[in-house]
């Protein structure tokens, strides 16, 4: 083996022992070996011309570092990780062709020179830059010491197999399993709070529907006495605003997830939002007769926003109080400007929060008590809601809390309006003269029969003329042959819809002047919109306040 290894090639430069089939065994034969601390390659010593032959029929990615210098010599499949360092990565030491990881592998190669000892790493990570663009690569890699005939170690045998494909897939499949268990814990409390959301809505309509149909039953009686009439009616009338409320701020919470609630700005003085918040919110304040202060500044700060909807976030914190303390608590709403800012602020004297609860009180359907210990009525989106209209507005609204027992504040910040620049004074409120309360000829439409005829006893009250139809071709026919003042649509009707029968009827000369109200479910911006593109003059949204209908129906042409 020593002659064969000794043996000069015949027919060109280098040995006849260097294989013949390779690209780098072409390289090797034809390198300047003179100078490179190795010397001529006729003189390298047996172990190392076995080793090299060895490296360069492998077909397993490796490398020779021979001496004290480690002087790098590698094959065909170890090239694709020299990248841009082949070919004077050949012949040259190790801690010039990688001086990057030369900290890290130092230790190791002098490890295996100095004792002898195989190392072996697995899916060791390094940054390498093909093409000049650093990358992350991963090696399993074994080192080897190649030993002399005396027993000691000349150089080490690397031998390196890229594993990145690996690492990556199983980071991807670890990750998965992991972006998956996430995912899972997410839908199971998604699910949860589903079904205690699910089972609240029902309890929150249960609890209005059993006054009602106490109520209704009472006033079906024939010998009932003027007193208990009106005390059944308030009762209806009040259980049903709590109901609505109900439905407008789950259909608010839903508008504002989907981008589709539009604010209706105007000027507004701070002290007229208030008052509003304050007689919707006052009944359940005083039900449970809690003690209100109000600490509003003199100078009555003015706002660029929609009045009705900062009145619903003041009056939604001020009942969330009033429902959240004991009977006979203390309640505050504070306003004052802070620079730029109107900063409101609601605080109480009631349960509080815990630390965890302050973490997600603004979410959808969030309670501070398991269902069964609550008290207190809600569907958990009064909070969520706030937040949403608040940061519609450009504000921010935050929660405080020293813990449970210790009350609870919630602070509003909205931009102020700026200055206003003098200009003429507005008309007085009645200077237009009061609505005209003539009788009016009515057309009603909808296919709800108890819907309809309510309505028409409502405005037959009020000493207007009332006709009836439960579909739209019904109402087109009723209108044609009646030619009413006011004809109120239903959209959904069966037949044609109510904005099918609405453009007819514009069509229609004697129908130009006709007055047409939409009454309809569906309440969002867009409805609104379709309504007047279909020629509405005005939109009610079920369930609406039997007097919005009595004042379009009575108002002056």
């Amino acid at each position: 083996m020593a002659d064969v290894l000794a043996e000069q090639d015949p027919s060109g430069p280098g040995p006849a022992w260097l294989p013949q089939r390779t690209e780098m065994a072409h390289l090797v034969r034809h390198h300047d070996w003179e100078r490179t601390p190795l010397g001529p390659i006729g003189r390298w010593p047996v172990e190392l011309r076995c080793a090299v032959v060895a490296m360069l029929d492998s077909p397993y990615p490796q490398n020779v570092l021979w001496g004290p210098s480690l002087v790098q010599l590698y094959n065909d499949a170890f090239r694709p990780t020299l990248e841009r360092r082949h070919p004077r990565a050949l012949g040259q030491p190790t801690a010039d062709c990688w001086p990057e990881f030369w900290d890290f592998n130092e230790p190791i190669y002098r490890r295996v020179l100095g004792t002898g000892a195989c190392v072996s790493l697995e899916d060791q990570p390094y940054v390498i830059a093909p093409s000049g663009v650093a990358a992350t690569r991963y090696f399993t890699t074994a080192y080897t010491p190649i030993r002399l005939a005396d027993g000691g170690v000349g150089g080490v045998l690397v031998t390196s197999t890229e594993t990145t494909g690996r690492v990556l897939a199983e980071r991807r499949l670890r990750e998965a399993m992991a972006e998956a268990r996430r995912a899972e814990r997410e839908l199971g409390e998604a699910d949860r709070l589903k079904d205690e959301f699910l089972a609240t809505l029902a309890h929150e309509l249960r609890n209005p529907l059993a006054p009602i149909r106490t109520a209704a039953q009472l006033l079906a009686r024939p010998r009932l006495g003027a007193a208990e009439v009106e005390r059944a009616s308030s009762m209806i009338t009040r259980q049903v605003r709590h109901m609505a409320r109900l439905l407008e701020d789950l259909l608010d919470v839903a508008r504002i997830t989907r981008g589709q609630l539009e604010l209706r700005r105007e000027r507004v003085a701070l002290q007229s939002v208030v008052a509003a918040a304050l007689e919707m919110a006052r009944p359940e304040i005083d039900a449970r007769q809690h003690v209100l202060d109000l600490l509003l500044p003199e100078e009555a700060p003015q706002l660029d926003a929609d009045p009705v909807r900062i009145a619903q976030v003041l009056t939604n914190l001020l009942t969330n109080a009033a429902q959240y303390t004991p009977p006979g608590g203390r309640i505050r709403l504070q306003a004052r400007l802070e620079g730029a800012e109107c900063m409101l602020m609601v605080c109480d004297n009631g349960i509080g929060l815990r630390p965890e609860a302050l973490a997600r009180i603004f979410r959808s359907f969030s309670h501070q008590q398991p269902a069964l210990e609550r008290a207190n009525g809600g569907l958990g989106v009064g909070l969520a809601l706030a937040r949403g209209l608040v940061e519609l507005h450009g504000g921010s609204i935050v929660a405080r809390s020293e813990g449970p027992g210790q009350g609870s504040e919630f602070v509003v910040r909205l931009p102020a309006a700026r200055p206003a620049r003098p200009g003429p004074g507005l008309p007085p409120a009645d200077a237009g003269g009061a609505p005209s309360t003539a009788a009016r000829r009515v057309l009603i439409a909808d296919d709800n029969v108890d819907a309809a005829e309510s309505l028409a006893i409502l405005l037959r009250l009020a000493g207007h003329e009332v006709r009836v139809a439960h579909d739209g071709p019904c109402a087109l026919r009723l209108a044609i042959d009646e030619r009413p003042d006011v004809v109120v649509l239903d959209i959904g009707m069966p037949g044609m819809n109510g904005y099918e029968v609405a453009r007819c009827l514009r069509r229609e000369e004697w129908g130009r002047a006709l007055r047409l109200i939409a009454v309809t479910g569906w309440g969002q911006d867009e409805d609104r919109r379709r309504a007047l593109a279909a020629g509405f003059d005005s939109h009610l949204t079920k369930p609406f306040e039997p007097e919005s209908l009595e004042a379009l129906v009575g108002a002056g042409p």
